[in-house]
């Protein structure tokens, strides 16, 4: 895979030149692009959808060559870690550096190298623990803390550091970033992370259902350049379903993993005493752990930074690796929000919490989406500006028995339930979603919005309409589904979807999953289910900012199944992601009465809370480029 720039950020090195003498570093040769391995697509798709963005084309070049040279830190158990050293002219004056600490090689040149141009900071490119030629072995980025906190040691004992550094990743490059929130570490000055998790748990595990075509798909796929350790994490991940030591190094909150209370006694979100930008996006595969940060970061770290940090939500995230099938809308918004989160990065690791990029954006920043199914004109695909999630009015529409979704709470006409029958030797597909496009691993047809009619048609998918709407109907926030459920197994998934139905097309905004052994939380695997017992069960959709154009229908879909997303559930109540077990078939069932209120739960919000910002994208009157 070529190492393309984001942008114009990137210096060409003449690739004849020897930077190590005799020496080769390994596999790879940092002269040659072609001759590193395949690593991480996003950071060729993303620079591709940057390539001569407006915002970006006044970074220039460096006036002369960097210097370049390969050392080996020793980290704190002993082990050392191949590390790059790129250090722009004048090489002996003190500076800053950005580090980027990644399992991909040195294709992560890339983001560091922005900095290096814009802000003169030298890039410190470190390989994981257990990838190419660093020592020890690949652990899930569970030594990312230790291991960035003496990277960060290191870097200031060098003589042409300040004592400053700023750390930038992506996706798993984000993952060793977020960890170094647990280091603490008086040198860390600034932070960005951008398709990322800080929450290894709830990451894997959402709902309680393990992410079975991400987790076992990127770990095949990463098994060559983590020296083989591939299949041996995805056995430990799917062998401790529970939250526990395991998870505890990938989590800001030992205790528990829940960053839901990030004041908590334990939770080290209090260590951040830095300004991060984060990015995230609507359809990423890290979206409600990275939402999570959010609240996290803005909640608890500490106050001299916690109205610093800023938040961009593009819609994309990872499925901007292929977007084939997606609207060019949402492209074009990838773009643009990325550019911007870099211009206020840029500014941010100067210490400019005021400059001209982020002068013009608020704290966090939406696409505000609309019209997956090709809906005309409308009032919606546009960025708002805000400090904090709009405020909101809680709206309900209530299932009931003649498969409808109504704004009243069900009546004693409407009372019943409807059933179905779970085959998990034949689970409901997963068509869409917050998945990882790379078809060498990934089983989900479609990233981001996909037409849910083949799904919704099977016998084992529940499905409910609305009437038409009468108004446009903008939904920002956290949606959650309340179900009253039953099953005649002792344990069983129950899948829910809402989409935005027009015709015969019936286009993904959101899902949720709430396996029932982990219906009582992380911890402890609840009891086996009692046979036709009914349960109340909240099911967490996820958070969006989705525009319902007048007119159209809500749909929402109710199932035990959305493969190979999630695992399949056996219904056997057994630990079934390890071992043999043998399936059961369940009868199913969603139930409705003045006392079982199955609902959808929307936060509705008004237009003149989340208005446009026509600037989010235009070039700030004068950039400053050092």
């Amino acid at each position: 895979m070529k190492t393309t720039a984001f942008v114009a950020a990137i210096w060409l090195i003449d690739p004849a030149a020897s930077l190590f003498g005799d020496r080769e570093p390994g596999p790879y040769n940092v002269t040659d692009p072609e001759s590193y391995p395949e690593g991480a697509v996003q950071w060729q798709r993303v620079s591709e959808i940057l390539k001569g963005h407006p915002l970006l084309q006044q970074i220039s070049k460096l006036p002369l060559p960097p210097s370049i040279s390969l050392h080996r830190p020793t980290m704190a158990d002993g082990v050392g870690l191949d590390t790059i050293v790129i250090n722009p002219h004048p090489y002996d004056q003190k500076k800053g550096a950005c580090l980027v600490r990644s399992p991909y090689g040195p294709t992560t040149e890339n983001l560091a190298d922005v900095f290096i141009v814009t802000n003169g900071f030298a890039a410190v490119l470190q390989d994981d623990r257990g990838t190419f030629l660093s020592g020890g072995k690949f652990d899930l980025w569970k030594t990312a803390a230790a291991d960035g906190n003496s990277t960060m040691n290191w870097i200031t004992q060098q003589p042409w550091s300040n004592g400053e550094v700023f750390t930038a990743g992506i996706s798993a490059d984000g993952i060793n970033e977020a960890m170094m929130v647990q280091s603490g570490s008086p040198a860390l000055k600034g932070q960005m992370w951008m398709w990322t998790t800080a929450n290894g748990h709830q990451f894997a595990y959402d709902g309680g259902a393990y992410r079975q075509d991400i987790l076992d798909g990127y770990m095949h796929f990463m098994n060559l350049m983590v020296h083989g350790e591939g299949q041996n994490i995805i056995q430990q991940a799917r062998s401790h379903e529970a939250y526990g030591d395991w998870w505890r190094p990938l989590s800001e909150c030992p205790a528990d993993g829940d960053d839901s209370h990030p004041s908590a006694e334990g939770c080290m979100w209090n260590q951040v005493k830095w300004p991060v930008m984060l990015v995230t996006g609507w359809w990423d595969i890290f979206h409600h752990s990275s939402i999570g940060a959010w609240g996290a970061l803005t909640q608890a770290s500490d106050p001299s930074v916690r109205d610093q940090h800023v938040h961009v939500i593009t819609p994309l995230g990872h499925c901007t690796i292929d977007v084939a099938d997606l609207h060019p809308t949402l492209l074009l918004a990838e773009a643009d929000g990325v550019a911007v989160a870099l211009k206020v990065a840029q500014e941010m690791f100067r210490h400019n919490m005021s400059g001209p990029t982020r002068s013009r954006v608020g704290r966090l920043n939406m696409f505000i989406m609309g019209g997956f199914n090709k809906a005309l004109g409308g009032n919606w695909n546009y960025w708002t500006s805000l400090e904090e999630f709009p405020p909101f009015t809680s709206t309900s529409l209530y299932l009931n028995a003649d498969s409808q979704l109504v704004p009243e709470p069900i009546e004693d006409i409407f009372t019943g339930y409807l059933d179905y029958t779970y085959d998990p030797s034949d689970p409901a597909p997963m068509l869409g979603g917050n998945n990882l496009p790379i078809p060498v691993f990934s089983k989900v047809k479609g990233c981001g919005t996909e037409d849910q009619k083949k799904r919704e048609a099977r016998d084992d998918v529940l499905v409910f309409d609305s009437q038409p709407l009468t108004e446009n109907m903008p939904v920002v926030g956290n949606i959650r589904a309340k179900l009253f459920v039953s099953s005649s197994a002792k344990d069983t998934d129950f899948v829910v979807t809402i989409s935005d139905l027009k015709g015969k097309k019936s286009s993904l905004v959101r899902y949720g999953v709430q396996r029932m052994r982990w219906r009582d939380g992380n911890l402890a695997q609840a009891a086996n289910l009692t046979s036709d017992k009914v349960y109340q069960i909240d099911v967490d959709l996820q958070y969006t900012a989705y525009v319902f154009p007048k007119g159209h229908r809500v749909r929402v879909s109710v199932s035990s199944a959305a493969y190979p997303y999630y695992s399949a559930n056996s219904n056997s109540g057994q630990q079934d992601l390890v071992g043999e077990v043998t399936n059961v078939v369940s009868q199913n069932a969603v139930h409705f009465s003045p006392d079982y209120t199955s609902q959808i739960i929307l936060p509705v919000v008004a237009y003149e809370d989340i208005p446009k910002n026509k600037h989010f994208g235009s070039e700030p009157p004068e950039a400053t480029v050092v």
